[in-house]
């Protein structure tokens, strides 16, 4: 608003040094807007025009006359020879700028207060009013702005400043000498596109770091290959895999450390465990499955095969696995000794991804099945592995204890198995 004001203190300080002399009717009526958001002044020069030909001006009725400065309200009462002077549209100005100030109508706090006009006119037009009657600027005004409306219509016309002073004094408050509305539209478009560009890039920060957050905890739940596809909005179709390993471990004796434990002890020394777990199999060309309870999966050559490297590369894995445990020790149970077992089988699988708010990577076929048994029929501290694994196992490579044939859960069938002891 305020370099509107601006254009109608220019358009007023042109009038007073032309040959009109004055306004005379100035109010905020008078101020209007161009397309190009310039403030103009309108309704000067009738009442000159009049006034050298001695015609009678129109009354000046209602609102219209709260814009009128006092000593003129004293001149005539029905104010037909009114043509106004400069001191006197400083005044009009000073109305107007109360206007602006409050965003409200000439003495709006007065008339809210059911003062009327004829009240207001009276109490504007005294002499014997101690303090000069003006409309009221709030409590909210700054101390400038009511310095400057107290100047445009003080009581004595001379100390009223000129439009100059007055453009002096708006260009101050604006901090600027000489933009137009438009100019400091466009700055201040300039400067929010500066400040959107700097929340966009704050913000396009902030998402790539929630993004990468998003992707690890991903990563977490699928392989890689499959979540970058995830993330790229491609669903993973189920694939059969022709041949790969499975490893199946579990801790023995669980239940009755559990029983000895607090949930949180419980979560702690799981948690210690398979950390321990999950740091070996990233250093292997495996795939933890999953972890379910005291249970720790590993599958290798799925979903990234690798020919038949997946044996040997679980057997390493699971060699591994029970090497840190046997100087892995329970926290609030140091006298507890951990035991555990696994199961080692190779064959074919169907694999996929189950799931749509919390997807996982999931395998299905009797290969599982069987790792599992390798894993239930196992010994303390022993890993069982098939013969099927052990065929895809490098010569002269790995340990392994005599054949020991042991019942399919059909009761009908066995298969032949071995412990894996070590590497050679």
């Amino acid at each position: 608003m305020i370099s509107l004001l601006i254009d109608v203190a220019k358009g007023m300080d042109y009038l007073h040094n032309s040959d009109i002399g004055s306004h005379g009717h100035l109010r905020s009526s008078k101020c209007v807007v161009d397309s190009r958001w310039h403030c103009k002044i309108t309704g000067y020069g009738l009442s000159e025009l009049r006034r050298r030909h001695n015609v009678q001006s129109p009354k000046v009725k209602g609102n219209s006359m709260l814009y009128i400065a006092p000593e003129l309200l004293r001149t005539s009462i029905h104010y037909r020879n009114y043509y106004g002077t400069r001191k006197g549209d400083i005044y009009s100005f000073g109305i107007i700028l109360q206007e602006v100030i409050i965003m409200d109508r000439p003495y709006a706090l007065e008339v809210k207060k059911k003062v009327k006009l004829a009240t207001i006119l009276a109490n504007v037009r005294s002499k014997i009013l101690e303090v000069p009657y003006r409309p009221s600027l709030g409590e909210k005004c700054p101390r400038e702005w009511r310095m400057l409306a107290h100047i445009c219509w003080n009581e004595e016309p001379e100390r009223r400043f000129s439009f100059q002073q007055i453009l002096t004094i708006l260009r101050k408050l604006a901090g600027t000498d000489n933009l137009t509305f438009v100019e400091r539209l466009s700055q201040r478009l300039e400067q929010n596109v500066s400040n959107l560009g700097i929340m966009v890039t704050d913000l396009t920060a902030h998402l790539e770091v929630e993004s990468e957050k998003a992707s690890n905890l991903l990563g977490c739940l699928l392989p890689k290959a499959v979540a970058d596809d995830y993330i790229l909005g491609k669903a993973y179709q189920p694939k059969i895999f022709k041949s790969v390993t499975i490893l199946c471990t579990d801790i023995m004796g669980f239940t009755k450390i559990s029983a000895k434990s607090t949930a949180r002890q419980t979560v702690d020394f799981l948690n210690a465990l398979y950390s321990s777990y999950d740091a070996i199999v990233k250093t292997r060309d495996a795939y933890k499955l999953e972890t379910i309870g005291d249970a720790y999966i590993v599958i290798s050559g799925c979903p990234e095969k690798n020919g038949d490297q997946h044996a040997s590369e679980i057997a390493g894995v699971a060699l591994d696995l029970f090497e840190v445990l046997k100087t892995h020790t329970i926290p609030h149970l140091p006298d507890e000794t951990i035991k555990s077992r696994g199961g080692i089988h190779s064959g074919p699988i169907i694999a996929g991804v189950v799931g749509l708010k919390v997807p996982r990577f999931c395998v299905f076929g009797k290969t599982y099945d069987i790792a599992e048994l390798m894993e239930s029929s196992s010994k303390a501290n022993m890993i069982r592995i098939s013969s099927t694994s052990v065929n895809l196992l490098p010569n002269a490579k790995f340990k392994l204890s005599s054949m020991e044939n042991i019942l399919m859960p059909d009761k009908k069938s066995s298969i032949e198995t071995y412990f894996l002891l070590g590497k050679t």
